[in-house]
């Protein structure tokens, strides 16, 4: 199960389009899940799910099952907001993060990659520059925390459109505990940075 962030853009034909991030959700299911839906009559969020929607993902999953997600009051620790701007990625996160850890640009790794659209299923990863098969892998020149500590401004020259880009994180909050997440973006547009 996963959590979408939405961003809207224009693109260079002037249209308002949206493009958006995920990160997966901070559940342990014990198969593939997909179908979430809120029950109206006890507002909790009932998930289903078989082995085959595990994509070829973890072993030893049940053939299928249902499951409740449901609030306990505890925090769950997140990104919550994705956005992109000129040579610059822009996360969000639900706590504060140690300065140190987040500053570090080895605590990222950073590749993206375009998808041959054909009429079969599925594609190999092409390189957004040279299209040769391939990944390509992206400089990050400077993490920067804003003040809040919980906003992160990741400088990537190289930033441009494409159908992916994987973003690995591994960082620490400000109470030093170890926080790792891996975001996929899908890029059609990149906007200047707001005024």
């Amino acid at each position: 199960m996963y959590y979408l962030m939405q961003q809207e853009v224009t693109n260079e034909e002037g249209e308002l389009i949206t493009q958006a991030a995920i990160v997966q959700c901070p559940h342990d299911f014990g198969t593939g899940i997909m179908r979430g839906r809120v029950n109206p009559f006890d507002g909790q969020v009932y998930v289903t799910g078989m082995n085959g929607w595990n994509e070829n993902g973890r072993a030893g999953l049940a053939d299928g099952g249902i499951y409740r997600v449901r609030y306990t009051g505890k925090p769950t620790r997140m990104v919550t907001q994705c956005e992109v701007y000129s040579d610059t990625l822009k996360l969000t996160f639900n706590f504060e993060l140690d300065r140190q850890s987040t500053q570090n640009v080895s605590s990222y790794v950073a590749e993206q990659w375009n998808y041959q659209w054909t009429r079969g299923y599925g594609s190999a990863n092409y390189h957004p520059v040279t299209g040769e098969v391939g990944k390509q892998r992206l400089l990050i020149e400077q993490a920067k925390l804003d003040r809040d500590g919980k906003t992160l401004r990741l400088h990537i020259p190289d930033l441009q459109p494409a159908d992916q880009l994987h973003l690995q994180m591994k960082l620490t909050d400000d109470v030093g505990t170890p926080f790792t997440e891996d975001v996929y973006w899908t890029i059609h547009a990149i906007p200047a940075p707001p005024q």
